[in-house]
């Protein structure tokens, strides 16, 4: 079970014949694909950006009828504290977005697919994979 970064599901978005068959192939195998809301907050963020905002805003909606949004949870909250200060005291810190989709991709056990290892690889227990 997968919670998808938004430069991943950009990519999607923009044809990257990688992402798109990497998606099917894992499709095929049974996996299931979560986005939180912050990511999803960033992806109407770039479609209310860009030139091209109805295409945008219906390559969104079209994209959630495949994919299950996870809730904040009290525990996400909790995680994300405890994290915020390791990686504060290791002076490693993160950016409050990349750490609030972390701890709620680690909240529900899931592995976070992103093409941004830089942004999470600090963060503990957080499983990813560079697709």
């Amino acid at each position: 079970m997968y919670s998808l970064d938004s430069d991943v599901i950009i990519d999607s978005f923009n044809n990257d014949v990688k992402i798109i068959e990497r998606i099917k192939e894992t499709e095929l195998q049974g996996a299931q694909f979560f986005v939180t809301p912050i990511v999803l907050a960033e992806l109407y963020e770039g479609a209310y950006k860009s030139k091209d905002k109805k295409k945008n805003l219906e390559l969104i909606e079209e994209f959630l009828l495949a994919v299950e949004i996870i809730d904040f949870s009290i525990n996400a909250s909790r995680i994300f504290g405890r994290c915020k200060d390791i990686l504060k005291t290791s002076g490693k810190p993160t950016q409050d977005f990349d750490l609030l989709i972390a701890s709620i991709t680690l909240d529900k056990g899931l592995i976070l697919v992103t093409r941004n290892r830089k942004h999470f690889e600090n963060i503990p227990d957080l499983k990813i994979e560079v697709w």
